[in-house]
């Protein structure tokens, strides 16, 4: 019991605070997502039609998301977002040759982490909460079968592999998404 307590301790006294802080940045353009270089800031906030950085030394910047270029940002909690306009923004769920963003943007807390039921049932099924673009500064479109493969027609063989998919009931699409802008890198 001693040594399940003292386990305990060690791994809430020394892995909590790694896993609980993480560094929000913005990504001023698409190329910017995922670099290591970009500025940090301790919290993100979308708030209507601006997005508010507040620093670790307490100090805040705010840019007018009307005015101002901004393709998306990471919340504190490691959650990457893509702004699709002025006070939207939808979670990136996949990067890619094909980007797939969720709408189901419940915010995450630490006391209220986003673990979403529907997640949990079937993560690669691309559902009415989905949306999608080709590439990662094409245009915002909402999900459905009819659209994603109107999207992929100027890709023949992309569009012929997910066509088959799709006329097979496939409820896996966004790991074959996944495979795909994989296998394309």
């Amino acid at each position: 019991m001693k040594s399940l307590l003292a386990l305990t301790f060690l791994l809430t006294t020394f892995i909590s605070p790694i896993i609980s802080y993480s560094q929000a940045t913005v990504y001023m353009t698409a190329d910017d997502f995922g670099k290591e270089e970009t500025e940090k800031f301790k919290e993100v906030a979308l708030v209507k039609n601006s997005l508010i950085l507040s620093s670790n030394d307490g100090s805040a910047k705010v840019y007018n998301l009307k005015k101002d270029k901004i393709w998306g940002y990471r919340n504190n909690f490691g959650e990457d977002y893509r702004i699709k306009n002025a006070g939207t923004a939808l979670r990136i769920i996949e990067y890619g040759e094909i980007c797939i963003y969720s709408a189901d943007n419940d915010i995450s807390t630490t006391a209220n982490p986003d673990l979403n039921p529907r997640w949990e049932d079937n993560p690669y099924a691309l559902t009415k909460t989905h949306s999608f673009s080709i590439g990662a500064t094409g245009k915002i479109i909402k999900f459905s079968n009819g659209r994603f493969l109107k999207a992929l027609k100027d890709n023949e063989p992309v569009y012929k592999k997910f066509e088959k998919l799709i006329s097979k009931g496939s409820r896996e699409l966004l790991l074959k998404v996944i495979e795909h802008n994989a296998a394309s890198n």
